[in-house]
């Protein structure tokens, strides 16, 4: 066993596909019963490293996974190593420098897919999609956006869409109801609604500020290209982040939102340490992922709610893409077993059924294989993506060379503002002098 250390997509197809899975379509025979095309591997012995985060549920069925795959490829060892999303990208990036990386790693779409690309830090795949790695299962909207300028650098493993999570059990005895839709402005709205009838022992919602994420959605909405424009140069300004900062600023300031000390102690893909996890506040801005996750966590019931829309107008904010990918790293001896077992990973039955819905939402031949016995959380993971795809999408964003910094930039100005270092101004001109100097533009 293993051991242990944007283009056009049918959103049609999609939800024909996501909804019959969720039905009850007969799984077995849908993706590969058995050991895929492996023929382009080596034959002689191979030992490969995999590497990945992702919380307790993940890393369990991860290592099933490759359990199994490692017994469909002949003379394969497949070594896992995994751990909290705190970090991974600054080691991988070492690794990948040292040349100790390992052979596949799980990468995120942008920022990092296209500036680990853009870095020559991968291995183009392009030669081998459609032959030893069969792409045809996925939808066009994640085999899109695996592709950096036209070459194939990661394999996407699951749908995602932005979400607000929503802890249900909280609101209960506020006897105060998530609206099925609201702006900006009402969201809150509502938040303030939840801080004022708990007496302010629960903030309506996490502070958003320090997340990318979050902001890009906020300046869509506002018909803005987002952080970057599509020629690569950035494209948000500082009139743009000030607006940004001063409307958490509020939140916090009138207790709708979680005090920055609470906010501060969490990292954007931590799980645990999130605010509405840990009982702190009622709703947090998140991608779908999630609900999945959180279910796991914590008692409380949590439900799905959209992203606050535009203030005015109908310009699109949400976007569809890979919850995570597999990417080969630069350097990789073992490129072609590599590939077949990324290959296993995305086209095997049994594999699927192991994963299930630890990445978002699988493809659909995956959703067939799992079947339809889902929990709530997985139905209301599909009922959600599959509502979001229906509606009008904007791109899903790229970043130039050196935006995988943008995060951590975003996250330092905001806490300088959050924390009283910085005005919302001053705030706002260094995060947008620090991403200029990041990708050089």
């Amino acid at each position: 066993m293993p051991s242990t250390a944007s283009s056009g997509f049918s959103r049609r197809s999609f939800l024909r596909t996501a909804a019959g899975g969720a039905l009850g379509l007969a799984a077995g025979g849908l993706l590969t019963a058995c050991g895929g095309d492996s023929g382009t591997a080596s034959d002689g012995p191979a030992e490969l490293r995999a590497a990945w985060f992702g919380g307790d549920d993940r890393h369990k069925r991860t290592v099933k996974a490759f359990e199994i795959i490692q017994g469909k490829i002949p003379n394969t060892t497949i070594k896992t190593e995994y751990g909290g999303f705190d970090g991974y990208f600054d080691k991988l990036s070492t690794q990948i420098s040292g040349g100790g990386a390992p052979d596949i790693v799980q990468m995120n779409f942008d920022p990092q897919l296209s500036d680990f690309a853009l870095r020559n830090a991968l291995t183009d795949l392009t030669e081998y999609a459609g032959k030893s790695l069969d792409l045809s299962g996925l939808p066009e909207i994640d085999q899109a956006n695996g592709r950096v300028n036209d070459k194939v650098y990661g394999v996407s493993l699951g749908t995602l869409v932005p979400a607000v999570m929503v802890d249900t059990t909280a609101l209960a005895p506020l006897k105060l109801t998530v609206p099925t839709s609201w702006n900006w402005d009402s969201y809150g709205e509502f938040a303030l609604k939840v801080s004022q009838a708990s007496g302010g022992k629960l903030a309506g919602t996490e502070d958003a500020s320090a997340y990318d994420h979050v902001l890009l959605v906020w300046l869509l909405h506002r018909g803005r290209p987002g952080i970057f424009a599509p020629d690569g140069s950035v494209a948000v300004t500082e009139a743009d982040v000030t607006e940004w900062f001063q409307y958490w600023e509020q939140l916090r300031k009138t207790g709708a939102a979680v005090d920055i000390k609470v906010q501060a102690a969490h990292n954007n893909g931590d799980h645990p340490t999130n605010p509405l996890v840990i009982g702190k506040a009622a709703l947090a801005l998140q991608f779908s992922t999630s609900h999945g996750v959180w279910s796991g966590i914590t008692k409380n019931t949590l439900a799905f709610a959209p992203m606050p829309d535009a203030v005015s107008g109908s310009n699109p904010g949400n976007y569809a893409r890979p919850s995570a990918l597999w990417s080969v790293p630069r350097g990789t001896k073992n490129v072609d077993r590599a590939v077949a077992v990324i290959n296993q990973f995305v086209n095997d039955a049994e594999v699927a059924k192991t994963l299930g819905f630890t990445r978002a939402v699988p493809n659909a031949n995956a959703l067939k294989a799992i079947g339809a016995d889902l929990t709530p959380a997985e139905k209301a993971l599909i009922d959600h993506t599959t509502a979001i795809l229906a509606k009008p999408l904007a791109p899903a964003p790229r970043v130039p060379k050196g935006g995988s910094e943008t995060g951590k930039i975003l996250k330092r100005s905001a806490e300088e503002v959050a924390f009283g270092r910085l005005s919302a101004q001053e705030g706002a001109k260094r995060f947008v002098a620090e991403v200029k100097a990041a990708v050089g533009k």
